[in-house]
């Protein structure tokens, strides 16, 4: 991951950080990158960055917490990275990730307010995410809160590409958050008694409405 710094009106300030997947290839960074140039008479001075801690201690509720699967996923991402196998343009690779989590794509109150809104979503992601690669299959969680959506791809490669194409984007007003499924979170959201009922009492009163055939009307005696 490159990130460029920006001064206060957007513009570029000459200074950047890098991040490499591997910690070996920051000392080759350093080795080779340090005092080249980059374009005719301007130099490169690469150092490796030192992160100072803000205020008196570190807050430890802003970290990310890494669960067994997370950091299992991310070994396999960085490997998988620093790999090339021509199989994978067919999906033959065993064990590659190819299934990949799209969070804040929705509010589950937008499925409320338009009855087609989960098939428009999922068809409007559908010709997105072909456009990457092969697509096996869409899921969309429409009662979890965070918008998730999960979409499985036939190769790795394309669930590669679908994360730098939406993690950070932004989406009817929401920016999106993609990553690698963990392989043990659950996104479905049980409905509790409450709502259960209500869904019943709505599907009865929306029976009661429909003009029923005659085979099918209630007779009384």
């Amino acid at each position: 991951r490159i990130k460029l710094y920006r001064d206060d009106h957007g513009f570029a300030k000459g200074d950047a950080s890098v991040c490499y997947a591997m910690e070996e290839s920051v000392e080759l960074a350093l080795q080779i990158l340090d005092g080249g140039q980059i374009r005719p008479g301007v130099y490169l001075k690469v150092k490796q960055a030192v992160f100072e801690i803000k205020g008196d201690k570190l807050d430890s509720s802003k970290r990310l917490k890494l669960t067994d699967s997370r950091v299992k996923v991310a070994k396999a991402a960085t490997k998988q990275a620093l790999s090339w196998n021509e199989a994978d343009d067919i999906g033959a690779i065993k064990g590659s990730l190819k299934i990949v989590v799209i969070e804040n794509m929705f509010d589950p109150s937008e499925f409320n307010d338009n009855p087609n809104f989960g098939d428009d979503l999922e068809a409007d992601l559908a010709l997105e995410c072909q456009k990457i690669g092969p697509l096996e299959k869409i899921t969309v969680f429409s009662k979890n809160p965070i918008g998730p959506v999960v979409v499985k791809f036939g190769t790795s490669y394309a669930a590669e590409q679908c994360i730098k194409l939406m993690d950070g984007r932004w989406f009817g007003k929401r920016k999106l958050k993609c990553h690698y499924w963990d392989g043990s979170t659950n996104y479905v959201v049980k409905e509790d008694e409450s709502e259960v009922m209500k869904r019943v009492e709505d599907f009865g009163k929306w029976i009661e409405e429909q003009d029923l055939p005659d085979e099918l009307k209630l007779r009384t005696e």
